[in-house]
């Protein structure tokens, strides 16, 4: 294993990588509704937050998957994902 300062530089290069490969692919199709681009994305969420629409979204959705006792799956997933993705660091 690497030291941090170039984990941290290998991590800060693969986004780095990984949008401007997704801002060639939206370039290249053009069509905004079938792939838009980092930057509309970006501006879509800055707005749903502003708004409070992420929030509320986000609230419901939490709300079902604690509150559906007939559905143990959907409240064990959740659970199992936070000790899995906790585990790996």
């Amino acid at each position: 294993m690497g030291d941090a300062r170039s984990d941290r530089l290998i991590f800060a290069a693969s986004v780095v990588a990984f949008v401007l490969f997704w801002l060639g692919l939206a370039w290249a199709k053009g069509d905004p509704r079938i792939l838009p681009g980092p930057l509309q994305v970006l501006g879509s969420l800055l707005a749903e937050v502003q708004s409070g629409a992420m929030a509320r979204h986000v609230g419901a959705t939490l709300a079902r998957v604690v509150s559906w006792p007939s559905r143990w799956p959907w409240r064990l997933a959740p659970r199992l994902g936070c000790c899995w993705g906790g585990g790996a660091g």
